[in-house]
């Protein structure tokens, strides 16, 4: 924090001169055009972090759909196996 406002200081120091005194031009377009910068790369990296958010979102349901195939297709593939065994179990009885 202390070091943003030194920072502050420095380029205010450097925008702000005396030489444009009393409507400082200069430094309200360097401001502004700063703050439109700021606004705009937070403006990018927030839809950025909304993207990245749904697709990890997607991602992490369709690894959970896979997951639960995988457990539909055991399940079926031992019920298979049981219903062979009784089959089997009742001819050779």
């Amino acid at each position: 924090m202390i070091m943003s406002a030194s920072l502050g200081g420095i380029a205010g120091g450097r925008t702000f001169g005396s030489d444009d005194a009393p409507a400082y031009r200069k430094g309200l377009v360097v401001n502004t055009g700063i703050a439109v910068v700021t606004w705009t790369v937070a403006a990018v990296l927030g839809g950025w972090y909304f993207i990245d958010e749904k697709r990890d979102k997607a991602k992490a349901n369709s690894h959970q759909m896979a997951i639960e195939d995988q457990v539909v297709q055991d399940v079926e593939k031992s019920e298979l196996a049981l219903d062979v065994s009784v089959v089997a179990n009742g001819l050779l009885k």
